[in-house]
């Protein structure tokens, strides 16, 4: 007799992660009026708060989360003009490296105001560790602070919304629409004459701004050129980053393109369940069936924490049924698709080895055959993004 041993060894695909920075309490970019030796927005009265929004996606493990809170030897420095890079420390900076019940772990207060033609960059490091995989990974981030020159009318502008807007899918067919509105202030005045204003809005997709146009960027539902509203589609969106550009002119003389020392905003949209969503099924470990049976019927169920059973589940989730025969050697096949009830063959006399797998369906997208836009009667035909 022969005895061949063999050991089989897991591999994983790398984990994926993204590092975002929401900002709080002003800009990053200062104005400075050198006539009155004024900053606009003032730190020494409003710090800028930067929170780490670190998000971990597992295709391994069909998983997709924000890992901020798991993050480990978080430190903040700076260097100021290129040089060497030192602690943030108080006064000028206040590290929250633990977080608090209203402020993400690891996240910095910035109270010191940028004097005009000086470079502050700021430097986010810290570790994760990956418990499927076991290793820890390093993570980093850089943000630049700095001021421009300004006049003594300083324009300042933000956003009817905030900087992050979470989108829940279950609200999506209710409210479907997200109006985005600037707002625009002479020092603490709010300005009446739009007209004087110079606005544009920006899509941010690795990295490079592209300029909206709701004629062919079908997440968008219109645009107010009076007022610079814009207004979003939600069930388009599932992590997008838009950027409002704004300068002031006097002479009503706005050019086709913003100018470098301009306001920028950000907002952030992103599509998130909430949470406490929990699956069910009506199969345990120890399911029995007849030893004459030929099938077994599947059903799941999704609820949520505080609003109870999801009806049709179905159109949030894709529900798939994996079975395969309760012996060595044999591999999952996809059996059945749906929340159910759903019906599993099973030979008789043998035991069935069933395993359930849930996907979150993705937002509305264009439809493509052929690598082409579907269109019909002159409009792009849309359809749900199978699963992410």
């Amino acid at each position: 007799m022969v005895t061949i041993q063999k050991k089989v060894r897991r591999i994983w695909r790398p984990v994926e992660w993204s590092l975002n920075f929401n900002i709080q309490g002003g800009s990053l970019q200062q104005q400075h009026d050198a006539d009155n030796d004024l900053y606009y927005p003032d730190r020494n009265v409003t710090p800028t708060l930067i929170e780490p929004i670190f998000r971990v996606v597992d295709r391994d493990t069909g998983t997709s989360r924000e890992a901020t809170a798991e993050l480990i030897d978080v430190t903040w420095k700076n260097s100021v003009n290129g040089g060497g890079r030192q602690g943030c420390v108080a006064p000028d900076y206040e590290v929250y490296v633990d977080g608090t019940e209203t402020i993400r772990k690891g996240s910095v207060t910035v109270n010191r105001n940028v004097p005009y033609l000086t470079l502050v960059t700021l430097y986010f490091e810290a570790q994760w560790y990956d418990k499927a995989r076991k290793r820890t990974m390093k993570i980093g981030g850089s943000l630049l602070l700095n001021s421009r020159a300004a006049a003594s009318l300083l324009l300042f502008t933000k956003l009817d919304k905030p900087n992050g807007v979470v989108l829940d899918p279950f609200e999506l067919e209710t409210q479907p629409l997200l109006p985005i509105r600037p707002i625009f202030q002479l020092g603490n005045d709010k300005l009446k004459d739009i007209s004087i204003v110079g606005g544009w809005w920006y899509k941010v997709e690795a990295g490079k701004e592209i300029p909206v146009n709701i004629a062919e960027q079908i997440e968008f539902e219109g645009y107010d050129a009076a007022t610079y509203t814009l207004t979003v589609r939600k069930d388009f969106i599932l992590d997008t980053l838009l950027r409002f550009k704004s300068a002031l002119f006097p002479d009503k003389k706005i050019p086709p393109s913003p100018p470098a020392n301009c306001n920028k905003n950000d907002i952030r949209l992103i599509r998130k369940f909430p949470e406490g969503v929990e699956f069910t099924t009506n199969l345990d470990d120890n399911s029995l069936i007849s030893g004459s049976s030929t099938e077994v019927i599947g059903e799941a169920v999704a609820t949520v924490a505080g609003r109870g059973v999801v009806p049709e589940p179905d159109k949030y989730w894709r529900c798939e049924w994996w079975t395969k025969p309760a012996a060595a050697g044999t591999d999952y096949t996809l059996a059945s698709v749906g929340f159910g009830p759903v019906r599993l063959p099973v030979a008789v006399g043998t035991e069935l080895d069933v395993e359930v797998r849930i996907k979150e369906r993705g937002p509305q997208a264009a439809l493509l055959e052929g690598g082409k836009t579907v269109m019909h009667d002159g409009k792009v035909v849309t359809a749900r993004k199978e699963a992410i």
